[in-house]
């Protein structure tokens, strides 16, 4: 969002085009620019200020900012571009519990690194590594620190379960009192959450559907966020509480990357047979392929090449892929 200033000194008017693929959203009747910049942001001038705002001054206008938004009922935000010191300001709020908006940050690498070479000699910053470390291993970060001499490798228990710590004393101080058998256990288990809330909660590490759609990301890129791939499936709309990722990915496993371990899943909901005979119920709603009985995957999940990750991705949205189409948003 950007004010009538703002508009003014960037030279943006009812004439100025929309620069491709962003939108300057205009007053349908005036045709006059509303301040709603849609990844039309490049177009804003920045002025240097006389004077840098103190740490203080960032917090309190951050502050009032949020507690506009929540006025308004805005719960949830994308900061796009966003810099270093802007997200070490974001957990500071957070650590104070000052942060009453959740607060959705990514970065531009620029330039893109041309190779998985290049990639690896990038510097980054502290925030950037407390995030890569918080999904890629368990325990890194604590009170919102990066704490190196902490992590444990890859993702262990607790990264999906909770602190074990807690279970454990809370166990030890039922058994001393005698009171262990109504006593309810500290462990976390994503297993109850419902159909949308877990595949979120998969989403907090690979993104969200919002996660992914206020960020703006479009095109292959996006197969990187394989909830939001799911959530645009036909069959998930129709709403089958079957349709999470641990329907067909055990986490207590290492993953399966060959195409026919995946049948059963599919076949758990789709008619594994085209006779007449055999019709749709409602444990099974999904009609039987045509085509083949085996490797549904290959045809129905295709890879997709992401260029910024050097890397071929299964696209999750479910779906009968036709030669030649377009990538689907």
């Amino acid at each position: 969002m950007a004010n009538s200033k703002a508009l003014q000194a960037s030279g943006i008017t009812a004439k100025t085009p929309d620069p491709l693929p962003g939108e300057i959203v205009k007053d349908p009747k005036t045709g006059a620019p509303t301040g709603l910049l849609r990844n039309a942001a490049q177009l804003l001038k920045v002025v240097a200020p006389s004077r840098q705002p103190s740490t203080q001054e960032q917090r309190d206008s951050l502050k009032n900012l949020f507690k506009l938004y929540n006025q308004q009922g805005i719960t949830s935000i994308a900061e796009r571009r966003t810099e270093f010191a802007s997200i070490d300001l974001f957990r500071e709020l957070a650590r104070a519990g000052e942060l009453t908006l959740r607060v959705n940050c990514t970065r531009m690498m620029d330039p893109v690194p041309k190779t998985l070479e290049e990639a690896m000699y990038r510097q980054v910053g502290a925030s950037e590594v407390s995030r890569c470390f918080g999904c890629h291993t368990t325990a890194s970060n604590i009170g919102g620190q990066f704490q190196e001499s902490n992590l444990i490798l890859g993702v262990s228990c607790e990264a999906c379960h909770g602190t074990g710590a807690k279970h454990v004393e809370t166990m030890k101080a039922s058994k001393l009192a005698g009171v262990t058998d109504s006593v309810a256990s500290m462990i976390f288990n994503p297993r109850q959450l419902s159909s949308v809330d877990s595949v979120d909660f998969c989403g907090a590490c690979h993104g969200t559907w919002w996660d992914t759609k206020l960020a703006g990301v479009k095109g292959p890129s996006n197969a990187r966020s394989q909830p939001y791939r799911l959530q645009n499936s036909k069959c998930w709309g129709k709403g089958d509480a079957r349709l999470t990722c641990i329907a067909c990915h055990d986490p207590h496993q290492q993953l399966q990357t060959d195409p026919p371990a995946y049948d059963g899943a599919c076949l758990s909901c789709h008619l594994s047979s085209m006779e007449k005979s055999t019709k749709p119920t409602p444990d099974h709603p999904g009609a039987a392929c045509p085509i083949a009985k085996k490797d549904c995957i290959t045809c129905h999940m295709p890879k997709v090449y992401v260029p910024e990750m050097h890397h071929n991705f299964t696209d999750h949205r479910i779906r009968i892929v036709h030669p030649n189409e377009p990538y689907p948003e």
